[in-house]
C-alpha cells in the first residue's frame, strides 16, 4: 500500500552576467509501504499484491494467519520412569511407542534400525533389546486384542509377527508384507504385490480365511503395488504406486466393500501417505496433494516443493492436527514441512531424524536423544526462526530506506541490506511496536527477521525516499 506526498522543491538562485539562472536540487518524494500480511513466494510478488510481504526463504516460521510467528519446537522425551533415553544413530531408523499395560496406557519406547532389528526398551534391564532379529528392514504398528491389550505388529519381507505383552513373539504370516495397519478392530496387511490380508475381529493373530472373519482381497495389477494404508472418515484407503483403493471393512467380513478411486495422478511416494484433519496427504514428483476420499487437489504451491522423482525417502507424522512431511528435494537436500490439517497453510521446519507418529505424538532423534514435537517449547540447539524477503517496495531505481516500523510482540533481530550495505538491529516489541532508523540506500532490499520463541511480527511499514524523474 503506497502513501506519499511530494517534497517541496527549494530553488537556489545563481547570478550570471546578463541573467539569473534557477538551479534545482534533485526532486523526489517520501512514501510509505505497509505490509499487513506475510507469506511465501519467490520473485517480485511483493510488488504484485498490495499489503503482502512475500518471503523468498523461511524456516520454522508459521505464516498461517498472515502474521510472522514462531512454529513448533521440541522437548526431551522421557519414558514412564521419567528417564531420558538415547538411541544409537543409524542410516534408517523409526522410533515407536507401545502400550504395554492393561488400560493404564503406559508406553514402552522402541526403534527399528533399518537392518532387520526391532528394539524394545526393557524396563528391568534398563536397555533396548532386539525382539525380532530379522535380516530385512522391519516396520511396526500397534493393534488391540479383545481384552484391549496392546499388541505389537511387526512385518518385513519375510512375513508378519505379533508381540504380546507377555513378551511372546509369534509369526502369523509368511508372505512378503509391504504395508500394515490396524483398522475396524482388525489388522490389515498388504502382501506383495496386490493382495490385502485382514485378521479376525479383535484378534490380530488369526488370519485363517473365514467367511465372516479373516480373509483376503485381491486387486488388479494395473496400478502397481500397494505400499501404504490410511484411514479417513471411517474408511480405509490403500495407496498404490499409481492409484487409491477404498475399503469399507467394519463388522462382519460379509459386509466388506472395496472400490478403486480414479485419480489423474500417479507416482505416489511411499512414506508420504498420512491422514490428518480433513485429508490424507501424499507427495509425488509433481508436488504435495490433499485427498478428501473422492478426489485430490495440489496444495501449497507457494512452498515450491520439488522432490526427487526416483528413490524418494519420505517420512511423515500427524501431531495435534498438523501433518509433518520430510523428503529429499531435487538437489538431494533434506526438507521438512508442516501442513495445517485444513491443507490451506504450511511452512518449512527443521529436519527431524527418524520422525515417527507415536499415537499422536511426533517423536524423533537429535544427537541420539529422543525428542517430542512440542508447540510450546523452543527449537533444539542449532535451529532458528528465520524469514527473509527481497523487495523493491514497488518503486524501481535508486531510493533510501529511511525507517522501518514493526508491530508485534517479543524480541527479535532484524537484518536489513541493499547492494551497498547491511544494518542489524536488536528489536524489542514487548511494547507493541518499534521504529528502526535505517538510512540505507539502494535499488533493492533484503529484509531478514530472526525471531525468539514467543515473538511475532504483525505488520511492517517502511518509509522511503525516492528520486523522481
Amino acid at each position: 500500500m503506497l502513501e506519499g506526498e511530494k517534497n517541496s522543491i527549494e530553488k537556489v538562485g545563481v547570478t550570471v552576467v546578463g541573467y539569473t539562472k534557477s538551479n534545482f536540487e534533485p526532486s523526489g518524494k517520501n512514501f510509505r509501504v505497509r505490509f499487513s500480511r506475510f507469506s511465501l513466494g519467490k520473485g517480485k510478488q511483493a510488488e504484485k499484491q498490495s499489503g503482502v510481504l512475500y518471503g523468498s526463504e523461511s524456516k520454522n516460521c508459521d505464516l498461517s494467519d498472515g502474521r510472522l510467528t514462531c512454529g513448533v519446537g521440541a522437548s526431551a522425551f522421557t519414558n514412564a520412569q521419567g528417564a531420558e533415553l538415547e538411541i544409537p544413530e543409524a542410516s534408517s531408523l523409526t522410533v515407536f511407542s507401545y502400550r504395554s499395560g492393561l488400560y493404564n496406557y503406559k508406553y514402552r519406547l522402541g526403534y527399528t534400525d533399518g537392518a532387520g532389528g526391532v528394539f524394545l526398551y526393557n524396563t528391568s534391564s534398563g536397555a533396548f533389546e532386539d525382539i525380532l532379529g530379522g535380516t530385512s528392514e522391519a516396520f511396526v504398528f500397534e493393534a488391540m486384542s479383545g481384552s484391549k491389550e496392546g499388541i505389537l505388529m511387526l512385518y518385513n519381507a519375510s512375513g508378519a509377527w505379533t508381540y504380546a505383552r507377555s513378551g511372546t513373539l509369534t509369526q502369523q504370516l509368511t508372505r512378503n508384507i509391504l504395508a500394515g495397519c490396524f483398522y475396524g478392530e482388525r489388522a490389515f496387511f498388504a502382501a506383495h504385490p496386490f493382495t490385502v490380508l485382514y485378521s479376525s475381529s479383535l484378534d490380530p493373530s488369526v488370519f485363517t480365511e473365514d467367511v465372516e472373519e479373516a480373509g483376503k482381497i485381491e486387486f488388479p495389477s494395473d496400478k502397481g503395488k500397494i505400499h501404504s494404508f490410511a484411514e479417513l472418515n471411517g474408511k480405509l484407503y490403500a495407496f498404490r504406486e499409481n492409484g487409491v483403493l477404498q475399503i469399507t471393512a467394519k463388522g462382519s467380513a460379509l459386509d466388506f466393500e472395496a472400490n478403486e478411486i480414479e485419480l489423474a495422478i500417479g507416482g505416489i511416494f511411499k512414506g508420504s501417505v498420512g491422514a490428518c484433519g480433513k485429508y490424507i496427504f501424499f507427495l509425488t514428483a509433481e508436488g504435495l496433494f490433499a485427498f478428501d476420499g473422492t478426489g485430490v487437489e495440489k496444495i501449497l504451491t507457494e512452498l515450491e516443493i520439488f522432490p526427487l522423482a526416483e528413490g524418494q525417502a519420505c517420512t511423515n507424522a500427524c501431531v495435534r492436527g498438523k501433518y509433518y512431511l520430510q523428503y529429499l528435494d531435487r538437489s538431494g537436500s533434506k526438507k521438512a514441512i508442516v501442513v495445517d490439517g485444513t491443507g490451506k497453510s504450511g511452512y518449512y521446519t527443521f529436519y527431524k531424524k527418524a520422525l515417527s507418529d507415536c499415537d499422536g505424538r511426533g517423536l524423533f532423534l537429535k544427537d541420539s536423544a529422543v525428542y517430542a514435537i512440542d508447540e510450546n517449547a523452543a527449537l533444539p540447539q542449532g535451529e532458528s526462526y528465520y524469514f527473509k524477503a527481497e523487495t523493491e517496495f514497488g518503486v524501481t531505481g535508486e531510493k533510501t530506506l529511511k525507517t522501518l516500523r514493526l508491530k508485534g510482540e517479543g524480541l527479535l533481530k532484524a537484518v536489513l541490506s541493499s547492494e551497498r550495505a547491511t544494518r542489524e538491529f536488536e528489536v524489542d516489541l514487548t511494547g507493541g511496536d518499534a521504529v528502526l532508523k535505517i538510512g540505507l540506500k539502494g535499488k533493492a532490499f533484503s529484509l531478514e527477521f530472526h525471531l525468539q520463541k514467543g515473538s511475532a511480527v504483525k505488520e511492517a511499514e517502511a518509509e522511503l525516499y525516492a528520486l523522481t524523474k
